[in-house]
């Protein structure tokens, strides 16, 4: 199963999933591990990555940001579809609230 996966990954790129499935045994570890190995590597060469991004000043905060809350546009507590407006602040009261 590993080198199907192995397989998949060199030939379309990285499953389709939106999540990693880790191994299914501790045998499997080891070569779960160099797969998604691979598939980094691979990932980063197929959009030219080398970590400059990071040297923009303006970026600089991202290296201390833990944690960084985001929405979807439609989340229902940002966004009313039946009125078809933007609700920021009951958004930001359930912010608060939790």
């Amino acid at each position: 199963m590993l080198a199907l996966l192995l397989w998949v990954v060199v030939v379309f790129g990285w499953p389709p999933e939106e999540q990693i499935v880790g191994p299914a045994s501790q045998l499997e570890w080891k070569s779960w591990l160099q797969a998604i190995q691979v598939n980094r590597t691979s990932m980063l060469a197929s959009i030219n990555y080398n970590g400059s991004i990071f040297s923009v000043p303006q970026l600089a905060w991202t290296r201390t940001a833990y944690m960084e809350p985001q929405t979807h546009p439609f989340d229902r507590y940002f966004y009313d579809p039946v009125n078809h407006v933007y609700t920021v602040d009951i958004y930001l009261d359930d912010l608060e609230k939790r």
